[in-house]
C-alpha cells in the first residue's frame, strides 16, 4: 500500500478573501505576525490498489486557539 503525508498551510486574509497555500511552516508564520488567518493541513493519502484512494484531512486553526504554540 502506497500512502503519503505533508503538510499544507491554507493562509487568508479577512480583508481581501485572498487565499495562499504554502508548504512552508516559516511562510506561514510570517503572514501569522500581520494578522492573516492560518489553517493548518495535515493530508494523508493511502492508495491500497491502484482503483482505490483514500484521504484524510485534519485541519487546525491557529488563529484562535489556545492549543496553538507558534514556537513549537
Amino acid at each position: 500500500m502506497d500512502h503519503q503525508n505533508f503538510i499544507e498551510y491554507e493562509i487568508c486574509n479577512t480583508i481581501t478573501y485572498k487565499r495562499i497555500f504554502t508548504r512552508t511552516r516559516d511562510e506561514a508564520l510570517g503572514y501569522y505576525d500581520r494578522g492573516w488567518i492560518i489553517i493548518e493541513h495535515h493530508i494523508t493519502i493511502c492508495r491500497p490498489s491502484i482503483y482505490n484512494a483514500t484521504r484524510v484531512d485534519i485541519s487546525m486553526a491557529w488563529n484562535d486557539n489556545p492549543e496553538f504554540n507558534p514556537l513549537i
